[in-house]
């Protein structure tokens, strides 16, 4: 998590959306407060850089979460979410997932560009197909 998202340090706020954020997100700060030589020596600055970081969990997965939850973890109640859902990297898995058994055999170059390929592919063809006012 620190890792790939060392880049957004300078934001003011970041929303986290993922199916078990509810869980993930348990002890986060103090997590990285544990481990401050790991992170300072690897990271340096980035615990007192971190921004406000908001855990929802996707529209699709929340009913299946209990009460507390949902109302704790609901992408609508966070101020600049809108009617953003957090689903739409799974709707793109979901219709690559024929190539799954392809993309195993492959090297890990090849998987890589492969990937790349078909994800450049799902978003050049949403964009076309977005309707024009």
């Amino acid at each position: 998590m620190v890792s790939a998202h060392q880049h957004f340090v300078g934001l003011q706020v970041f929303y986290q959306v993922y199916d078990i954020a509810c869980k993930w997100a348990v002890g986060f700060q103090s997590r990285l407060q544990e481990d401050a030589e790991f992170f300072d020596s690897h990271f340096p600055g980035l615990r007192s850089q971190w921004p406000t970081m908001y855990t929802c969990v996707g529209k699709f997965h929340l009913p299946n979460h209990d009460r507390t939850c949902r109302r704790r973890h609901d992408p609508h109640t966070f101020p600049g979410m809108g009617m953003f859902d957090g689903e739409g990297l799974e709707r793109a898995w979901a219709l690559e997932a024929r190539h799954a058994a392809s993309a195993v055999e492959m090297g890990i170059g090849t998987r890589e560009d492969w990937l790349t390929w078909l994800f450049e592919m799902f978003n050049t063809d949403k964009i076309m197909s977005l309707r024009t006012c």
